[in-house]
């Protein structure tokens, strides 16, 4: 199927199986040859990102087809979810 957009949203944050290794390699790939857009979020860096995504062997390149044509957002800031949490928690107390 043909996808106007590909989100992959919080990438790293769970190791991916090695199996089979260069399956996200070649679908970044094919994306970057179509000039297809990817978003992808995460709180990993693009080095540590390729590093924990790809098999050793591909992740350089993965990196590279990443950062290609790309629009590199870092947000640094609070936790959202921290934050709201803490909200909840100050509304329940009886002091709040």
């Amino acid at each position: 199927a043909r996808l106007d957009v590909l989100l992959i949203d919080e990438a790293g944050y769970l190791p991916l199986e090695p199996s089979p290794p260069n399956l996200l390699f070649r679908l970044i790939s094919l994306r970057c040859e179509r000039k297809a857009p990817v978003i992808i979020t995460s709180n990993l860096g693009p080095d540590d990102l390729a590093a924990k995504m790809a098999a050793p062997e591909i992740a350089k390149s993965l990196r590279d087809r990443l950062l290609y044509r790309c629009v590199h957002i870092q947000i640094d800031g609070p936790s959202y979810r921290e934050a709201q949490a803490k909200k909840r928690r100050q509304r329940k107390s009886p002091e709040g």
